[in-house]
């Protein structure tokens, strides 16, 4: 009995290190063998163990690629592709798989760049057309046209049964955008944008006094905003942005004269014009399904000084784009007022065509610089937190995006509870944001 002990100690040992102790056929032999049959998880786990013992060929990049490939996991497609393609640059199919794999995982100048040396037969195959950015056509990248509404929900314009000789209130109210969106290609890394955005925002001013009829003003106030920014992407997986706003920003509000109460006081309506201004920059920095960010940016939105910091976390959990996570904290100084906004993203894909994203932000928005500089949240009344749902929908070369979203803002109004005792009291209530985006891509 005890021999037969040391024997099968023995011989499970001599079968360990046989198991352990790879070579190129044994490997080359596994991995054939689990890729016919389609054993992915062991052939990814044969793959590991060559790879990290220097075991590495053309055959085994190509069965681990297509694997992942055939899993959706183009993430990891892409790495062994490319490693394929580099031990052996004339396989036509390793090209069509590595193309494709780097358009899902939305690396589409990696995959330009790569499509121009195809030949015409290839190219026509994988329906590759390639754009002349000297041409104006050609230069275009995608034009989209968005319109929509803010709709305030009704609350009580002040606190019930309160006491007070005299009120003031400029009541932010209903308003409609439209915004006009252009993007070109400099080359196939370099290209340009530019947002040009028109909001009409309407606003009730209310005076009242105790004892008298309240004094009611509506206004209408147009605000225009235009951005200019550039984007350039390098072959590794590292963009750089720009961009330069212009804000030319009008709100009216109603005041007066107080002295006491039933006295008569004066009416006047003060106007704010004001030319502002933003700019930003940015680095974001992609590693196989992760991506890392910062941004800064200044500005003087609302006659206010700005200055902001942002990082963004980007995760593909599944190893592609049909599911992710966009995660950003920022810092924003306000004129000396330290403001901070947490922002959630969850995205992906419901369907063929429909794509949907949901979003959600935590913090005081005023002036808040976001979307590289494409918007900032400059209204009169902080934005406190917010709420969006999008779908996107997909036929051919058009998209068309719904978008519905709420926003908590907080509302002040000034009060004399009696005439020499005065106060500032504050309000929250909800915004209904509607939007849709019509988009063509060339």
């Amino acid at each position: 009995m005890r021999s037969f002990l040391i024997f099968l100690s023995f011989y499970i040992s001599v079968k360990s290190f046989a198991q352990n102790h790879l070579s190129y056929n044994s490997v080359d032999s596994a991995s054939y063998i689990q890729f016919v049959n389609r054993d992915y998880k062991n052939l990814w786990v044969t793959g590991k163990k060559a790879l990290k013992n220097d075991i590495d060929f053309y055959y085994l990049r190509t069965r681990l690629g297509i694997s992942y490939f055939e899993n959706d996991n183009y993430e990891n497609a892409v790495v062994h592709f490319t490693k394929a393609h580099e031990m052996n640059p004339t396989d036509s199919l390793i090209k069509e798989y590595l193309y494709l794999s780097l358009v899902y995982t939305n690396r589409l100048e990696d995959a330009t760049d790569l499509a121009v040396t195809f030949t015409e037969t290839l190219k026509k195959h994988i329906g590759f057309k390639n754009k002349n950015v000297n041409d104006l056509a050609g230069s275009f990248k995608s034009i989209s046209i968005t319109g929509g509404g803010i709709f305030k929900i009704p609350v009580p314009e002040y606190k019930e049964a309160e006491e007070f000789v005299y009120r003031n209130k400029t009541i932010q109210n209903n308003a409609s955008l439209v915004n006009l969106y252009l993007e070109n290609r400099a080359s196939n890394r370099l290209s340009f944008f530019n947002s040009l955005s028109y909001f009409s925002v309407k606003s009730t001013g209310r005076i009242e006094a105790q004892g008298s009829s309240p004094l009611i003003i509506n206004y209408s106030n147009p605000n225009y905003q235009y951005t200019l920014g550039a984007v350039y992407v390098t072959k590794k997986d590292l963009k750089f942005s720009s961009s330069f706003g212009y804000f030319k920003e009008n709100s009216q509000f109603i005041t007066s004269d107080f002295t006491a109460p039933n006295i008569p006081f004066t009416i006047s309506t003060y106007s704010s014009n004001i030319n502002a201004y933003t700019g930003v920059v940015g680095i974001f920095k992609r590693h196989h399904n992760v991506g890392f960010g910062l941004t800064q940016s200044i500005g003087n939105l609302s006659s206010v000084n700005q200055f902001q910091t942002e990082g963004t976390f980007l995760w593909y959990p599944r190893g592609n784009s049909t599911l992710y996570t966009n995660t950003s904290f920022a810092w924003l100084n306000n004129d000396a007022n330290n403001q901070y906004i947490f922002t959630q993203k969850f995205g992906g894909k419901a369907s063929k065509n429909i794509w949907y994203e949901l979003k959600g932000s935590y913090g005081n928005h005023q002036n808040y610089i976001a979307n590289g500089g494409i918007v900032a949240y400059n209204t009169i009344e902080p934005i406190k937190l917010t709420g969006e749902v999008n779908l996107s929908f997909f036929i051919k070369s058009f998209k068309i995006s719904p978008t519905y979203s709420i926003q908590q803002r907080e509302s002040s109004y000034f009060k004399f509870i009696t005439p020499t005792n005065s106060e500032t009291n504050t309000k929250n209530y909800i915004n209904q944001l509607i939007k849709c985006t019509f988009q063509f891509n060339f």
